[in-house]
């Protein structure tokens, strides 16, 4: 493993490359005492990890594994760079840094959301739903819900992990707000982890709504995402601040649809306090 020579990526986080990867390395990378640099992903992902390589400027081959446990493939960048992990220390990516982890809560506003693009990307998730959150230290986690509310004013539980001590998540359903949030993430970037904008720009096909008042029903019918001869219902009503929401339904006729809709806005309505 041949030592690069020194590099300036992460002294200021001051684009959006390095905000993002500042942000993927937070969720999934790992740095050694000795200053090793080390990036692995799922195989799959392996054209990820050659975006990783463009950036740093490395020149170290990519390696692929075989791991026996979960019987699946996995792929592996590393090299050494002692002046970039003592950048990253600053940041909070340090050895052993699982339980460590802090949100970098100094980024610029402008370039919050690449950074948090590159934890979603780098452990989070988005459901063939529209759900979205992600899994990691406390910290990070709630410094991720700190940027969706906002973008939403949305509140973002965070919770432990079941069975790992060290692990937490949170996560915004698949409402207008999650997709506000993937709108927002995932909007005019140039970087990204390709399965995971390919599963937001599945939810483009919905209006963006933005920030808005949820005082009246809102009343909306989409085309399915992933099948177009079906409509999609979601109807959304708050009482005195707190959100009410229906079940969400997938019809084959628009008449349909718009009759379940109606139907469901009596109901809802019925559950106002007046």
């Amino acid at each position: 493993m041949r030592a690069n020579s020194p590099l300036t990526h992460f002294k200021a986080i001051e684009s959006e490359d390095a905000a993002y990867w500042l942000g993927f390395l937070t969720a999934d990378g790992c740095v050694t005492d000795s200053g090793v640099i080390a990036l692995g992903l799922s195989s799959i992902d392996v054209s990820h990890l050659e975006k990783f390589k463009d950036f740093t400027g490395t020149t170290n081959k990519i390696n692929n594994y075989r791991n026996k446990r979960s019987n699946s493939d996995y792929s592996m960048v590393r090299f050494r760079n002692k002046g970039m992990a003592a950048d990253l220390a600053t940041y909070g990516i340090i050895p052993r840094k699982t339980g460590r982890c802090k949100y970098y809560y100094g980024i610029r506003s402008d370039l919050e959301r690449h950074y948090c693009r590159g934890l979603v990307d780098g452990d989070g998730f988005i459901s063939a739903n529209g759900d979205i959150g992600i899994c990691g230290d406390v910290d990070v986690v709630q410094g991720f819900s700190s940027y969706c509310q906002k973008i939403c004013d949305v509140r973002c539980g965070v919770k432990k992990v079941k069975g790992q001590s060290d692990s937490f998540r949170n996560y915004v359903v698949s409402d207008y707000n999650a997709r506000d949030i993937i709108h927002d993430l995932y909007r005019d970037c140039s970087i990204f982890l390709n399965r995971k904008k390919l599963l937001a720009d599945k939810f483009s096909v919905y209006e963006f709504q933005g920030r808005r008042r949820r005082t009246d029903p809102e009343k909306y019918i989409h085309v399915c995402p992933y099948d177009t001869s079906k409509y999609y219902v979601d109807i959304n009503m708050s009482n005195k601040g707190k959100r009410i929401r229906s079940t969400k339904r997938s019809f084959s006729r628009k008449e349909d649809a718009q009759a379940w809709r109606d139907n469901k806005l009596i109901e809802l309505s019925s559950r106002i306090t007046q």
